[in-house]
């Protein structure tokens, strides 16, 4: 056991000292980046100093997942002149400057990855997340949702239900609540949910039985066959996009 534990110890450990560092960029390319309109990052350090491989491996995952953050790692042994242009003491050294170019942080040594993350979202590095609804957007009046339709140039997604209807509530309760859905829903379609009571569409969308899920253009016109009856999940969203592709 004691065996096994040291060589899985040892692997977790190859395996980390095998992950990529943030590249180094020129000074003089870094430079034209600060006060550029965004906030920059700057790294400073070296390949061969240890906090600063830590932070290097950091900040490469960082970069992985949001591409277009404006990162930069500058080499101070490769870029020697950056050490009196930017008043490096030691080394890892991290330089944040705000959209016009002035300097709003600097921290001299490691970061832990809780504290850089912290420190990027402060300072508008890295993008804020948009929260996501917790619940489909629907409305409930046919017209004023086919006239925003227009606006938007979405299609309709119209759900006809009623009171009484098993598969009505399975679809509200079961379907309708997936946070893929619920997303991609909200994003692509103008959802209109109305209850046979109060069905005032258009003679040939009318129905007897629900649910009925019509998929219409903006103006109106089926882009598919109206689905009837309760659908799963895995079944529903693929037909979602389906319908996209074909709008």
């Amino acid at each position: 056991m004691k065996y096994f534990t040291l060589i899985l110890i040892l692997t977790l450990n190859l395996f980390a000292a095998g992950r990529p560092l943030l590249l180094a960029t020129p000074y003089e390319d870094v430079k034209s980046h600060i006060g550029s309109g965004t906030p920059t990052f700057v790294e400073v350090g070296s390949d061969s100093c240890k906090s600063c491989r830590k932070m290097g491996k950091m900040l490469y995952l960082i970069k992985e997942h949001s591409a277009n953050a404006p990162l930069y790692f500058i080499d101070v042994h490769k870029n020697r002149v950056v050490a009196s242009k930017l008043k490096i003491m030691m080394i890892p050294t991290q330089i944040i400057y705000d959209a016009k170019g002035n300097e709003v942080f600097r921290h001299v040594g490691g970061l832990e990855e809780k504290e850089l993350n912290a420190t990027l979202h402060k300072y508008n590095i890295l993008e804020k997340k948009k929260p996501q609804a917790s619940t489909i957007v629907w409305q409930h009046d046919y017209d004023d949702a086919l006239e925003y339709a227009q606006k938007v140039h979405k299609p309709l997604l119209l759900f006809m239900s009623q009171e009484h209807c098993g598969s009505c509530k399975y679809m509200k309760e079961e379907v309708f609540t997936d946070a893929a859905l619920i997303a991609y829903i909200n994003v692509h379609f103008v959802p209109v949910m109305l209850e046979m009571s109060d069905m005032m569409v258009p003679d040939e969308l009318q129905v007897e039985v629900t649910p009925v899920f019509h998929f219409l253009d903006e103006n109106g016109t089926k882009l598919r066959k109206s689905l009837i009856g309760g659908k799963t999940t895995p079944f529903f969203l693929p037909l979602l996009q389906k319908v996209i592709e074909k709008h």
